[in-house]
């Protein structure tokens, strides 16, 4: 069976830089899928901002804003999936499943 007809709760990532959830996925950039790697490995849980940037840009050239500007952009790139990133205030960021998303998943 293809994986792509394989429903699952849980986001992941391949070998290409394909983010899938349930029977939905998205490519990623290169940058994308760095920052959507350590986010989906902490599903649910909040993430550091320094750490987040450390994943995109290892080599320190980039600021918080650019960051943030990223991230915007990439919440709209993985909304269709049914995936939400969250602003932790003053910690950072978190990787959830949109409620609907979870109704839907009980079904």
């Amino acid at each position: 069976m293809p994986i792509s007809s394989v429903a699952t709760n849980r986001p992941d990532i391949d070998d290409f830089g394909i983010l899938r959830l349930g029977r939905h996925w998205v490519a990623l950039s290169e940058l994308d899928e760095a920052i959507m790697r350590l986010l989906v490995r902490s599903l649910g849980s909040a993430v550091g901002r320094q750490d987040v940037l450390t994943a995109a840009w290892p080599d320190g050239t980039r600021s918080a804003r650019v960051l943030d500007t990223h991230m915007h952009r990439l919440r709209n790139r993985i909304a269709p999936l049914g995936l939400t990133i969250y602003t932790v205030r003053r910690r950072g960021f978190m990787l959830d499943l949109t409620p609907s998303t979870l109704e839907h998943s009980d079904s």
